[in-house]
This record gives C-alpha cells, sequence and structure tokens, in this order.
C-alpha cells in the first residue's frame, strides 16, 4: 500500500493552477510526508515587562516528502512549483493544498537496491483548506 502514514495521501500537480477534485496525481510510494506551518515572531517587550512579549508576523510552510522512488516522481524537479494536497486523515476528511516551489530532490540507492527519494518544497503562497473531494 502506498501511503504516507497509516491514511495519509498526497497528491500533486505541475503549475501554479490549483488542483480541482478531477486534477491532480495521487504520488505513489511516500512513506512520509510532513507539513510544516511556521510564524515570524516580533519580540514588543517594553522597559519594565518581566517577561517578553510578543505578536506573529508572516507565516511560511514547508513541505517535506520521502518515501520508495517510482517513476512518476521524475515529474517533480528542482525549481517546479507544484500544487501538493496533502490528506493526513485520508481522502474522506478535508485536507491542505500548498503551492510549492521544489527545493530540493535527493535520490538515493542503498546495498540491497532499495530506491528511495526525498523531497523539500518550501512555500508560495496561502495553503487552501480543501474539502473531501476524492475516493
Amino acid at each position: 500500500m502506498f501511503l504516507a502514514g497509516s491514511k495519509c495521501s498526497v497528491y500533486f500537480l505541475k503549475g501554479t493552477t490549483p488542483m480541482t477534485s478531477t486534477t491532480g496525481v495521487r504520488l505513489g510510494g511516500l512513506d512520509n510526508a510532513s507539513l510544516n506551518q511556521t510564524a515570524d515572531m516580533f519580540e514588543i517587550t517594553v522597559f519594565g515587562d518581566e517577561y517578553k512579549k510578543r505578536v506573529a508576523g508572516l507565516k511560511d510552510y514547508s513541505i517535506s516528502l520521502s518515501g520508495i522512488y517510482l517513476e512518476q516522481h521524475d515529474e517533480i524537479e528542482v525549481g517546479d512549483y507544484v500544487w501538493i494536497g496533502i490528506y493526513m486523515n485520508g481522502t474522506e476528511n478535508p485536507g491542505k493544498q500548498a503551492l510549492c516551489i521544489v527545493e530540493s530532490v535527493e535520490y538515493s540507492a542503498d546495498a540491497g537496491d532499495k530506491q528511495t527519494i526525498s523531497m523539500s518544497l518550501q512555500g508560495a503562497g496561502e495553503p487552501i483548506q480543501v474539502l473531501p473531494a476524492r475516493t
């Protein structure tokens, strides 16, 4: 079974147009998928405060994907803009879709001829919450 985690499914679409329920391709072979969302922190402490005070600034995200190498992964190249759809709890539940730039792709093979791939992607806009639409 080609799922990241027990239920997670990952889809991709090259280009800057978001996926619909009829576009995008399921990425097979993955055994790890993560979406890391962050925000810049700005300290606004004033003289006399006992504790630091902070406010959130710009938000950002990155995505990491890894697993068994499949030929379909060759479609994703460094520098490409791609939409990644991640359904962490299965496609019957809401997920997130994010426009990304492919930052790095690493291919490796061990002595037992197990071929793997790891991809790092950086956010290129606001992620979209998507409703369950795939089966």
